[in-house]
C-alpha cells in the first residue's frame, strides 16, 4: 500500500514563539530550518497525518501526528519505509521548543539554524542524528531512549554540559572538548561564560550515545 504525501503548511499567525510537537510511528523523519517567511512548518508527510494546532498567548502550539488506525489497516506499510516518510522545515523566525516522539524511526534533526530553545526526543527503536543549534542562546535537550541510536552534534563555539544516567548504554563523549567533571556528567571549560550553550540530560535504555 503506498500513502498519498499530504503537503504541510501551518502560518505562524504572528506568535512570539511556537512549541511543535511530532509524534511519529515509523519510517524516516527529517526536520530542518528553511520555512518560508510566516510559516511556522511547511514540507511533506507521508501518510495520513492529524494536525492540531491553537493559540496559548503569545506561544503557537501545534502537533503533527500519525493516525494510529494506519497501521491496523495496512500494517504491512510499516516496513514500507518510503511511503512512510517526513521532510519539514520549521521557522527560523521565533524560539521553539521542540519535541519529538518516535517508534521504529529514521531520525535527522538539523537544527544549526533554528532558535530552539528546548528539545524533547523520546525514542524507541530509532536512529537519531541531531545537529544542534549554533546561535539560539541557550538550549535544554532532553533525550530518553530505549533501544536506540543517538548522536549529537555541538557546533563549533559552541558550549555544552552532558549528565548521562543509564542502563548498558555505550557512551562516546568527545572528552577532548566536554571534559568528564564527574561519573556521569560532562561539561566544556568554558561553559558558564559561553554565550551559547546547550544542557544535554539524557536516559537510556540499552542503546547507545555520542556527543561530538
Amino acid at each position: 500500500h503506498e500513502f498519498e504525501v499530504q503537503e504541510v503548511s501551518l502560518p505562524l499567525e504572528g506568535a512570539a514563539a511556537a512549541r511543535v510537537r511530532l509524534h511519529y510511528a515509523a519510517g524516516q523523519l527529517r526536520v530542518h530550518g528553511g520555512a518560508p517567511a510566516g510559516l511556522l512548518v511547511s514540507g511533506r508527510c507521508g501518510g495520513d497525518v492529524k494536525i492540531e494546532s491553537q493559540r496559548e498567548g503569545e506561544r503557537l502550539e501545534v502537533k503533527l501526528s500519525t493516525k494510529p488506525e494506519v497501521f491496523f489497516t495496512h500494517p504491512q506499510s510499516m516496513w514500507n519505509i518510503q511511503s512512510r516518510e517526513w521532510d519539514l522545515a520549521l521557522s527560523e523566525e521565533v524560539p521553539l521548543i521542540l519535541e519529538i516522539g518516535s517508534g521504529a524511526s529514521d531520525v535527522q534533526l538539523d537544527l544549526t539554524y533554528l532558535r530552539v530553545t528546548e528539545l524533547k526526543i523520546e525514542t524507541g527503536a530509532s536512529a537519531t542524528t541531531v545537529q544542534l543549534p549554533a546561535t539560539a542562546g541557550f538550549t535544554r535537550v532532553d533525550v530518553d531512549s530505549g533501544m536506540a541510536s543517538v548522536k549529537l552534534h555541538v557546533p563549533e563555539g559552541v558550549a555544552a554540559r552532558i549528565h548521562t544516567d543509564g542502563g548498558l548504554a555505550g557512551f562516546n563523549i568527545n572528552e577532548a572538548r566536554f571534559p568528564k567533571v564527574s561519573d556521569n556528567t560532562h561539561r566544556s571549560p568554558d561553559y558558564d561564560t559561553a554565550a551559547n550553550k546547550i544542557e544535554i540530560d539524557v536516559e537510556t535504555g540499552v542503546g547507545s550515545l555520542e556527543v561530538h
